[in-house]
């Protein structure tokens, strides 16, 4: 991942309680080191890298094409009910600004003829071809990249935005309580699935990022998404585990209840706006879908604490 963190700033960016601190922290540099901090806890933060990984990290992380082998199954931010319950709730909370024709489900693999087919086709072929995306607000981001494909235009978004966007779009999403694991992208096909959703949400990103209304937004999200979101993942990963195990009864309305107190937390506690606040809902569902991936995706930690401790390695 080309924007991963050093050891000194993944230290530095475990807590993300201060924005501006953390942004501050990140201009100084991967050479920059805090000299106040003790020696064990820089050499214990440095073992821990390979495994662990947190929202902050997730939320920018590249779409390269793949079956998602990492280190990061340890992670104690990644949850299987995590991921799905905020997908459920965060969906309804995009749905309850947008409306229901603003999130469009398409199947996967689309069927030869059907306009989903020709929506994705490009796209599909980006992933073939070996190309990654990111978002707007990654980290040395500079805009993000934006995946070929054709894309259906938001009606009624005149509310929120000067000019039209782009509708946001998921692929065949399995929420119910009763598939969570079945929802972990493990063939090669639902892995494709989740890759080319995740490169679309990227281009949406991208490309409403560069809208007066977030580029130039009294929020600044273009470099604050990432705290937000691991800010609102902190605050709301109790709700959203008890959302998917309440799913099956009477779920629903809870699901709807929840998301309404996202949007408030968002639109009330962080002032933002409503287009600001769609913006960061959406950066919130592409970061718990690439959790998603990273637990459906082998685990090769044990092959990294080979690398890191076998004799033999260390001599070649």
């Amino acid at each position: 991942m080309e924007r991963g963190p050093s050891p000194e700033e993944e230290k530095r960016l475990k807590g993300h309680a201060d924005p501006a601190h953390e942004n501050k922290q990140l201009q100084q540099g991967s050479d920059h080191v805090d000299e106040e901090a003790p020696d064990s806890l820089r050499n214990n933060d440095s073992n821990k890298l390979l495994g662990d990984i947190n929202w902050f990290w997730l939320s920018q992380t590249d779409i390269i094409p793949g079956f998602w082998a990492t280190p990061w199954h340890r992670s104690q931010a990644l949850n299987i009910e995590i991921c799905v319950g905020a997908i459920n709730v965060i969906t309804e909370a995009i749905q309850s600004i947008v409306g229901t024709a603003g999130l469009i489900n398409y199947r996967y693999p689309p069927e030869p003829c059907s306009p989903a087919n020709s929506k994705l086709s490009k796209t599909i072929d980006w992933m073939n071809s070996g190309k990654s995306t990111y978002p707007a607000y990654a980290y040395n981001g500079q805009g993000g990249i934006v995946c070929h494909g054709a894309f259906t235009d938001l009606t009624g978004s005149d509310s929120l935005f000067a000019t039209p966007i782009d509708a946001i779009e998921v692929l065949n999403t399995r929420a119910a309580a009763d598939c969570i694991e079945s929802s972990l992208p493990r063939c090669q096909q639902d892995v494709e699935r989740c890759i080319i959703e995740l490169m679309r949400l990227d281009a949406w990103l991208c490309k409403v990022g560069s809208m007066p209304e977030i580029r130039d937004g009294r929020s600044a999200l273009l470099t604050q998404t990432p705290a937000l979101v691991q800010e609102l993942m902190d605050r709301f990963e109790p709700s959203f585990m008890e959302a998917d195990m309440s799913s099956a009864e009477g779920g629903a309305q809870l699901n709807k209840d929840l998301a309404q107190t996202v949007v408030e937390w968002l639109t009330q506690s962080h002032k933002l706006t409503r287009a600001e606040a769609l913006y960061a809902l959406v950066a919130v569902l592409r970061t718990v879908k690439v959790g998603q991936c990273v637990l459906g995706g082998p685990d090769t930690s044990l092959l990294a604490e080979i690398m890191e401790k076998d004799v033999q390695v260390c001599l070649v």
